[in-house]
């Protein structure tokens, strides 16, 4: 997904401390074990896929809380390609229709001011929209 000290996709051009910070959110333990792959790292949109084999609920459709993680995946990729390092100060998502395959989660910004950001995440399955998620990031320091 990014090379050491160089642009990254589409490029994409970051602080050096940005790269470290993505490369170690994905290759988290938990994205890991969750099956993610970044697809996609860009100014405009960031995508994760994962497939929902291993991760259904007892009704046999994808389990929310595996949704939920993928979303949550592409946000912190997503709102923490600047100079500042950003953590979740909240999270919602809304299901809208079951998924049983491969799922892809594209996040967008929506606005950012010095204290944080909101971005949108959709989840969609082939055509098919399955979850709208909305993270709102929190700086841990203010930019000098």
């Amino acid at each position: 997904m990014m090379g050491k000290g160089g642009p990254m996709a589409d490029g994409l051009t970051i602080y050096q401390d940005a790269k470290e910070r993505l490369q170690a959110i994905d290759g988290s333990e938990f994205s890991t074990f969750m099956g993610m792959r970044t697809l996609k790292v860009s100014e405009q949109e960031v995508q994760v896929e994962m497939d929902l084999d291993g991760k259904r609920n007892s009704v046999g459709t994808g389990h929310g809380g595996a949704i939920f993680s993928l979303a949550d995946q592409a946000f912190a990729l997503a709102c923490n390609m600047g100079e500042l390092t950003q953590v979740a100060r909240s999270a919602s998502i809304k299901y809208i229709r079951p998924a049983r395959g491969r799922l892809v989660a594209t996040a967008t910004k929506q606005s950012e001011d010095e204290r944080g950001s909101v971005y949108r995440v959709e989840v969609h399955e082939g055509g098919t929209l399955v979850a709208v998620f909305e993270g709102v990031g929190h700086k841990l320091k203010v930019k000098k």
